[in-house]
């Protein structure tokens, strides 16, 4: 009797032991397990694989779970995923996006965790499925977007960070840059960080973005005229909406444009007459803005009101404050 060698025993084992599994969604919503195969890239929305020596690929949409024996953590996120168990699958597939073990694995689980972290609730994962489908999957990107939470909340300051840690990696293309840089921009404004929303802007409006649609870039120089405000550059905030007057498309883009010139105004303003403009350009805020749910009317109504105060006009104030309650 011929003895086989021990190399080849032990080969044998270790070919089977790291073959993957996967399994497969059939027309009738069961599943059935394609046995040993090995999984090699991803190509669209399709998975490639090799299974008894042959190339074969399935949609993505077909593939139910996958087990890799030698990635433990990526199949129990796989397991948590088809069992609906979705806190568990964003945990799992989180880690695997830091450390994950094949190339295709990142596209994969970016893919899954964008799904898993919606239905978990969870914003901070839902932020890394976006990072990664950013970076390898743009097309796709587009359509994964996070909605926003109610803001200020903790997910949204976590969100910020995981956005600018990415925006100071390496390896970002223009487009891949701009799209995380305008996600970073909404993330601020929810968080009511106006001089965040500001820097941000004023980042994005140094990039090529001509490409982008005018009302994005109404936003982004309101903000940024909003953050040299706050940085007591009321000279700088009046040029940036001066030169961007044509951009206001909106009407609430314009209201807020007037509002802000008003601001600039009445923190530069150092005599009679200056004020008088100032509280002229506040009342232009009302007039326009009359017709829409902004708060900027009361607070245009209630600085007008100030000026007149200081003016030594006590009833004009007194009837402007009146207008203010009843808005």
């Amino acid at each position: 009797m011929r003895l086989i060698p021990a190399w080849f025993i032990v080969g044998i084992t270790v070919a089977v032991a790291r073959a993957d599994t996967l399994w497969l969604t059939t027309s009738t919503g069961s599943t059935i397990e394609t046995g040993e195969a090995t999984i090699t890239r991803i190509e669209g929305d399709k998975l490639f694989f090799m299974s008894v020596g042959n190339e074969a690929s399935r949609e993505i949409a077909q593939v139910a779970r996958i087990s890799l024996p030698d990635d433990p953590g990526f199949t129990a996120a796989e397991e948590a995923y088809a069992k609906g168990d979705w806190g568990a699958a964003s945990d799992g597939y989180q880690t695997t996006l830091r450390t994950p073990t094949r190339p295709w694995m990142k596209d994969w689980s970016a893919r899954r965790l964008s799904d898993a972290a919606v239905k978990a609730g969870r914003f901070d994962a839902a932020v890394s499925a976006y990072i990664a489908l950013v970076q390898t999957r743009p097309e796709l990107a587009m359509k994964s977007r996070p909605a926003l939470p109610p803001g200020p909340s903790p997910a949204l300051d976590s969100g910020a960070k995981q956005l600018e840690e990415a925006l100071n990696g390496s390896g970002l293309g223009d487009a891949q840059r701009q799209a995380l840089l305008m996600f970073l921009f909404d993330v601020q404004e929810s968080r009511a960080d106006a001089p965040a929303a500001g820097a941000v802007a004023d980042r994005l409006l140094g990039e090529d973005i001509h490409s982008v649609e005018p009302r994005i870039v109404g936003r982004l120089k309101l903000a940024l005229a909003t953050k040299e405000l706050a940085q007591n550059d009321p000279a700088a905030a009046a040029k940036t909406i001066e030169q961007s007057k044509d951009i206001f498309v909106d009407p609430p883009q314009q209201t807020e444009a007037l509002f802000l010139t008003a601001e600039a105004k009445y923190a530069q303003a150092k005599s009679s007459d200056s004020l008088k403009e100032a509280a002229l350009a506040y009342m232009r805020v009302v007039a326009h803005g009359k017709d829409q749910p902004t708060p900027r009317i009361n607070q245009a109504l209630l600085k007008t009101a100030d000026i007149l105060e200081t003016l030594k006009d006590e009833s004009g104030a007194a009837r402007l404050r009146a207008a203010a309650k009843v808005q």
